[in-house]
């Protein structure tokens, strides 16, 4: 995000931070106004540094980066209609599949398949606004389900 100042990098971290928040406590409407104004204050730089930084909060949860050089890890991916899991990748909808892959690559360091991923999405902004919504979703259950097995 080198295009972005330190002081918009922090506005950025605290509507990624607020959103993802909402998100957990099922108050998608205000989750989805923190989204719009990170989009609307600093376009999809904004979107692609709210990915990074939720990826980066599931994984520091998971406890993947104790060391700092994050961890291979294998998606799996929770239907939420039947409540089966899957490591298929072929059995989930594009955005999900995205989404367990990008959380995967974000906890192993793997910059260039980060940087391959956010490209592969960059120049559809249907995809990329449903990417970012599944990406909100899968960060706030997966965190929500962390904090569960630990009460």
């Amino acid at each position: 995000m080198d295009d972005l100042t330190p002081d918009q990098v922090l506005r950025v971290k605290r509507l990624a931070s607020g959103a993802l928040v909402h998100a957990r406590f099922s108050d998608l409407p205000s989750a989805t106004v923190m989204v719009n104004k990170a989009l609307e204050e600093f376009s999809y730089n904004g979107l692609i540094l709210c990915l990074m930084l939720w990826a980066d909060t599931v994984a520091e949860a998971q406890g993947l980066l104790k060391d700092g050089r994050g961890k291979r890890v294998t998606p799996v991916w929770n239907n939420t209609r039947t409540g089966k899991t899957t490591r298929n990748a072929d059995e989930v909808a594009a955005p999900g599949r995205w989404a367990g892959r990008f959380l995967a690559a974000r906890a192993a360091r793997d910059h260039d398949l980060c940087e391959g991923l956010i490209q592969s999405i960059a120049d559809h902004p249907e995809q990329f606004t449903a990417t970012v919504n599944v990406m909100l979703a899968a960060s706030a259950t997966t965190l929500n389900n962390i904090a569960a097995r630990a009460a």
